[in-house]
């Protein structure tokens, strides 16, 4: 499967509570956006 990059413009307040759950997780925002959009995975520990 290849990967796309996509510009996003979020909103300060989304921006600022997705880098502080990225931060938490130990990645950088990117990834963590990312992860966010894959399909869950077996075991997988995010909520539905």
């Amino acid at each position: 499967m290849s990967k796309t990059s996509c510009p996003l413009k979020l909103p300060t307040s989304v921006k600022t509570a997705a880098q502080r759950l990225a931060r938490e997780d130990g990645v950088s925002l990117n990834q963590w956006i990312s992860a966010a959009d894959e399909p869950p995975t077996p075991g997988d520990e995010r909520p539905a």
